[in-house]
């Protein structure tokens, strides 16, 4: 009996896989940094970010570089035995009525370049073993393939070349590539879909941030009480209480909040201004800050805190002959923000 001949994965192939791998991947990680790095509010996003684009594919180079590292494949006098990971093994004897052959292999799936490829089974099914060229020698990928007594072949083949030669060599995936496909890409979506939502319930972000108890600042309600106050006073007459509410509402980073806004009926007041009132009017707003005064019409003005959206730290009031009022809108508030 003739000693076992054990035979090792080709560290300068995989060197070389390595290099495209990290082309395509350096470029595709880039890519997404660049897409994702502006929504970061925060160090700690920042560095999610980062151990999710840089980690994740370094994690899975660093998987496949123990795989090559751990695997080897021992001829023996009728068996060839198969170790990766340095506990999976795959034992194949050649009176088991095997099935599989050696050729270059055209994968359907991606755009690789073919590759020698070994495949081999039990005829009645069992584990395969699969040899790329990606990892090893063509000397040894013919070595394995007489020890088992494979066909070798130089013509090139896809996988139903592969089954038609040797049925259920290949595996589920490469024969239904297209339905592994759909499956492949919906199980893709889904756990990359349950990161997203799992990640942004667990920080509270949109839209998954837990709507804050109803309140705005002390600040908001003393200006805003103030200057109501003020343009009632420089007006004149009689006015109805105030009425506050407060209204759901959305930043602009989409979180949520509340929004304060006062109105006050008028009960018997003057219904037009003179030029004189006009001016106390926008004094009266200037002195709580909304400086930024509009309006066409003597009867019309309003005022808007510097640099507020539109609609937002707002006061406006109406004194025509139809419609007269005051109101003062908050600008969206979120807790922390």
């Amino acid at each position: 009996m003739s000693e076992p001949r054990v035979l090792r994965a080709s560290r300068q192939h995989y060197r070389r896989w390595l290099r495209g791998s990290l082309a395509t991947g350096g470029a595709l990680a880039t890519g997404l940094f660049a897409l994702n790095v502006a929504r970061a509010d925060s160090v700690v996003d920042l560095i999610v970010l980062v151990a999710i684009v840089a980690l994740t594919p370094a994690a899975a180079l660093a998987a496949v570089a123990v795989h090559i590292a751990s695997s080897r494949v021992t001829l023996g006098d009728g068996w060839v035995e198969y170790t990766r990971w340095r506990w999976r093994r795959t034992v194949l004897r050649v009176d088991d009525g095997l099935v599989g052959l050696l050729a270059v292999y055209k994968p359907t799936l991606s755009n690789s370049p073919p590759t020698p490829l070994l495949m081999a089974r039990r005829a009645g099914g069992g584990p395969r073993m699969k040899l790329s060229g990606a990892y090893w020698e063509q000397a040894d990928l013919v070595a394995v393939a007489e020890a088992l007594g494979l066909p070798v072949r130089e013509r090139m083949l896809d996988a139903a070349g592969y089954e038609r030669r040797a049925p259920g060599v290949m595996p589920w995936r490469e024969r239904h590539w297209i339905a592994f496909g759909v499956v492949g890409a919906l199980v893709v979506t889904a756990v990359v879909a349950a990161a997203v939502v799992g990640y942004f319930a667990m920080t509270d972000r949109p839209p998954f941030d837990d709507r804050p108890p109803r309140a705005v600042s002390a600040g908001t309600t003393r200006a805003q009480d103030a200057v109501v106050r003020q343009v009632v006073a420089v007006v004149g007459g009689r006015w109805e209480a105030p009425e506050v509410s407060l209204i759901a509402c959305q930043d602009e980073d989409d979180y949520q909040g509340w929004r304060r806004v006062v109105t006050v009926e008028p009960g018997d007041v003057p219904r037009s201004m003179t030029d004189e009132t006009v001016s106390e009017v926008v004094a009266a707003m200037a002195d709580q800050g909304y400086t930024h005064v509009r309006g066409s019409k003597v009867d019309d003005v309003s005022g808007s805190l510097p640099g507020a959206a539109f609609g937002e730290d707002e006061v406006a009031l109406e004194l025509e002959p139809r419609f007269a009022g005051l109101r003062v809108e908050g600008h969206c508030e979120v807790p922390g923000r």
